[in-house]
């Protein structure tokens, strides 16, 4: 009589095939525990890119968020060409024109804690859930009111406000062409104000 050895495991009293599909088994679980946990660092990286408003304001809703609130937007313009450096600032990260990096320490944001709580009060007021994004040439300012999806392969509409003339123009930004598909298009609000709307 064969005595069972007290310190083996189950898997030692399976046969072969069983302890090769235990092995496949186990193999599976640890991949798909890997993938899980790969998504959710994804996301997490990946969240200031990503927004997922069910449908982008209509150009009424957004023109009478300005036309109520013009100083408010005004004063962001004013508070951007301070902070120059800061060529994005949202609600929850900002860049640096010579680091894009995040996070970064409290010290490097590019301005304090309560700078920051001012601009996110104006772009709680004034609808801009994505905050603001300045250009190279410090002559445009993007208001980003509403992102779906990834940076790459998604759209965005707010406004603009530029000393430049911007084109294309279209008359309504609520269902926009497909030719314009890859590029900025505007609708002229006032001089040097415009809505936008990008889509990849």
């Amino acid at each position: 009589m064969i005595r069972p050895d007290p310190g083996a495991g189950t898997i030692h009293a399976l046969g072969v095939p069983a302890k090769r599909n235990v092995l496949r088994y186990v193999a599976i679980g640890g991949i798909a525990v890997v993938g899980i946990l790969s998504i959710f660092l994804l996301r997490a990286r990946l969240s200031p890119l990503v927004h997922h408003d069910e449908s982008h304001p209509s150009d009424e809703a957004l023109e009478a968020i300005f036309k109520e609130h013009e100083a408010d937007f005004n004063q962001l313009i004013a508070m951007s060409n301070v902070d120059a450096k800061v060529v994005r600032v949202a609600p929850d990260f900002t860049w640096l024109d010579d680091n894009p990096r995040w996070p970064r320490p409290e010290s490097e944001i590019g301005f304090s804690m309560e700078r920051w709580d001012q601009y996110r009060e104006l772009f709680k007021r004034l609808g801009l859930r994505k905050g603001l994004s300045r250009y190279p040439d410090g002559n445009t300012i993007e208001f980003i009111a509403s992102t779906q999806g990834l940076l790459t392969g998604g759209s965005s509409k707010g406004y603009i406000y530029s000393t430049k003339n911007l084109t294309p123009l279209y008359d309504s930004l609520d269902q926009p062409a497909p030719s314009s598909q890859g590029k900025y298009v505007y609708k002229r609000l006032k001089t040097n104000w415009y809505l936008y709307y990008y889509a990849e």
